[in-house]
């Protein structure tokens, strides 16, 4: 993400205004203060004329630390440096060329340092945080379809890409994009005429300080399930990055799910004056939802089927059905998400449950890449031990609906992350599966074989094992039948497979398409 230049001018005074912990490491502050400062820059091979560069350290053992790029920044044209101020002395800055700016806890205040660069994007737009460690990416699309299809123009920002719904989405390579490229997404978005912006919000862009700056109008909690623990290294930490979305004083409302135990936490967090609301799927609210200050919006009479879900909403401002093709229990859930988080931006609830018919499944969620006399194949990004039986669960439910066939589920677990959740997911899987097979999902550096002995090793049932992710998704077509429901978890929207240090092109999509045409030529 490139940061792009100012048409105004804008001072290195202006940038570190209200910053108390200022230290010269060489080239005087005072004079740097008054310098104009063209573009922001946290990484060095990317500074232009006139940038400033923003030097900290990375996060994890063996990420880069910018400081031991200082040299180069100037080499290339930084006006100036910005630098975490802890141990900066330790570094080659001597001999700098320009100005060294200490900075003590420098990463929590470069999302600031942007937003004034960028003219405070964030303040001219209703920006709806999404966090939760399942749904994210689906509540903030529909959300932004929601809002176009009631003529207001949305942006969305997240793990897809970002860009104005419906329109094609630039990639920006995390969830949630590092602090100076989403307040100049922001930015642009704001250009381009979004009135609203929906954005997913990482819990490590929540540790990471990359959402520091910006000001959230309001915050959605769809759950909290295992995941990123080893980044986190336990649930509460976990829990504990998720709360700092709900912890801000700007927020205007905030919308939780009432099934998932977090939502109490994260409602406790909230600040005095924060519209609180609930939703939920279930007839029985948990007693510390209806504890907590809030209203409850409830779905009632509902009836899941291969076509979609219809259902009653119950809400403090009325009722209405929904009607809608999305699939599954957990996608009602993200629905009432959405419908909730836009009555209490004040649109009209009829308007509301009206506009959801027309909303549209989210690449890689849930996505149905098969037709006619077929067996249902369909691509979702679970890759959590939560998200995977909420998948799978929303297939039993078709197959008790409608097919009454079996369920086939390819899945495999990421390489150097988390591996606790390896055996849990293979639990899952044999649990709600008629047929597992399992194979490759990014392992990264480690043996893919070691990762599927991990998975398989306290599984009773006997899974297929096939390690080429293409040839078990051809395995599952061609041995599925036309009444048949297969699931392809883990990848979702992902272009590629991680191997080693390389980055395959791979797409289950594009695979599943490939077996089907196949599938049909022999037919």
């Amino acid at each position: 993400m490139v940061a792009s230049a100012r048409d105004d001018d804008i001072t290195l005074a202006d940038l570190l205004a209200g910053i108390d912990t200022i230290e010269d490491f060489g080239g005087g502050v005072a004079s740097a203060l008054g310098i104009r400062v063209q573009g922001l820059q946290l990484d060095s091979r990317k500074i232009a004329m006139g940038d400033l560069f923003l030097a900290v350290p990375g996060y994890g053992s063996g990420a880069c630390d910018g400081r031991d790029y200082i040299e180069a920044a100037f080499g290339a044209g930084a006006c100036a440096v910005v630098a975490e101020r802890a141990g900066l002395s330790h570094f080659p800055i001597a001999q700098a060329p320009g100005p060294v700016i200490g900075i003590d806890n420098l990463g929590a205040e470069i999302s600031r340092i942007a937003g004034r660069f960028y003219a405070e994007p964030s303040h001219s737009l209703k920006v709806v945080g999404c966090t939760g460690s399942n749904g994210k990416t689906t509540c903030s699309h529909l959300l932004a379809q929601l809002y176009r299809g009631l003529q207001t123009n949305a942006g969305v920002i997240g793990t897809l890409g970002y860009g104005l719904s419906g329109d094609s989405l630039k990639p920006v390579g995390l969830t949630t994009p590092d602090a100076v490229s989403c307040q100049q997404i922001l930015s642009e978005l704001r250009q381009r005429g979004a009135g609203l912006v929906a954005m997913e919000v990482s819990s490590h862009g929540l540790a990471q300080y990359r959402v520091e700056g910006i000001s959230f109008h309001g915050a959605v909690f769809t759950n909290l399930s295992r995941d990123h623990l080893d980044y986190h290294g336990s649930m509460a930490e976990y829990s504990a990055a998720k709360q700092k979305l709900f912890a801000r004083d700007e927020l205007q409302f905030a919308v939780l799910n009432a099934e998932d135990d977090a939502a109490a936490a994260m409602a406790s967090s909230l600040a005095p004056g924060v519209d609180c609301y609930f939703y939920t799927t279930q007839a029985a609210v948990p007693q510390s939802v209806t504890a907590a200050d809030g209203v409850v919006v409830r779905a009632k009479q509902i009836e899941l089927s291969p076509r979609g879900i219809r259902a009653l909403v119950d809400s403090p401002w009325g009722q209405a059905e929904l009607h809608s093709s999305l699939i599954g229990r957990f996608n009602l859930s993200n629905l009432l998400a959405v419908i909730t988080s836009a009555c209490a931006d004040g649109l009209a609830f009829d308007e509301v449950v009206a506009a959801v018919g027309a909303l549209r499944p989210v690449e890689g969620r849930m996505q149905l890449v098969s037709a006619g006399s077929e067996p249902a194949v369909l691509v979702d990004y679970a890759h959590t031990p939560d998200a995977l039986e909420k998948a799978l669960l929303s297939l039993r439910q078709i197959e008790k609906n409608g097919s009454g066939g079996r369920v086939f589920c390819v899945f495999g677990c990421g390489g150097e992350r988390d591996a606790g959740k390896r055996t849990q997911m293979a639990a899952i899987a044999e649990r709600y599966a008629d047929i597992v097979v399992v194979t490759n999902d990014n392992p990264r550096g480690e043996d893919p074989a070691r990762i599927i002995d991990d998975i398989v090793r306290d599984m009773r049932c006997r899974p297929v094992i096939i390690e080429d992710r293409a040839e078990a998704i051809r395995y599952a077509v061609n041995h599925a039948e036309e009444s048949d429901v297969i699931m392809l978890a883990g990848k979702g929207h992902e272009q590629y497979q991680l191997v080693g240090d390389q980055r395959l092109p791979f797409s289950d999509v594009a695979q599943a398409r490939l077996a089907l045409a196949r599938r049909r030529e022999r037919q």
